[in-house]
């Protein structure tokens, strides 16, 4: 659903990666595959920096969307509320560290780039409420817990609602 919403949203050449392997537009968009199961799309001339390798081990990281909009955007979903990056518990402490662990990735990449990392939680808007460019408000900075401040990790309020209906009306 949250993938069907990003590629309606943005731009085919701002979109570098993303961990989907919807239909859009009547095409499949994976393009890529890791494994025997991982289907993804990556962008032609995107260099995937999300694999590691130790010990003889190996394991692809799957950030949910990496796109370039003033620099590149990391954009992982969470179905979780947001006193879960409030009060920093267990699963918000293991979200930060793959949003550092992503975000470490694609400095070695594109080191001059700007890094931005966001995380998108469902929130349920009055439907009047309007936003400018985007879908939905961030969380106030101040709120979130030290650790996400420090790292400068967002917490978005997405409209679910207008993802949901993006995702039912679209092919």
């Amino acid at each position: 659903m949250c993938a069907t919403w990003a590629f309606a949203t943005y731009d085919d050449n701002s979109i570098l990666y993303a961990d989907t392997n919807i239909f859009f537009n009547g095409k499949n968009v994976g393009n890529t595959r890791y494994g025997k199961y991982v289907n993804l799309y990556k962008k032609a001339n995107f260099l995937d920096p999300f694999f590691i390798k130790f010990r003889d081990k190996r394991r692809w990281m799957r950030p949910d969307l990496v796109f370039e909009d003033g620099g590149l955007n990391i954009l992982d979903w969470k179905y979780m509320d947001k006193n879960c990056f409030i009060g920093y518990d267990k699963k918000a402490q293991q979200d930060l560290t793959k949003q550092l662990c992503y975000e470490f990735s694609l400095k070695n990449l594109k080191s001059s780039s700007l890094i931005f990392s966001e995380l998108f939680i469902p929130w349920f808007y009055v439907e009047s409420v309007e936003f400018a460019g985007g879908v939905g408000y961030f969380l106030e900075s101040a709120m979130l817990h030290q650790r996400f401040q420090d790292n400068q990790i967002q917490v978005l309020k997405a409209n679910f609602s207008k993802i949901q209906k993006i995702y039912l009306t679209h092919d």
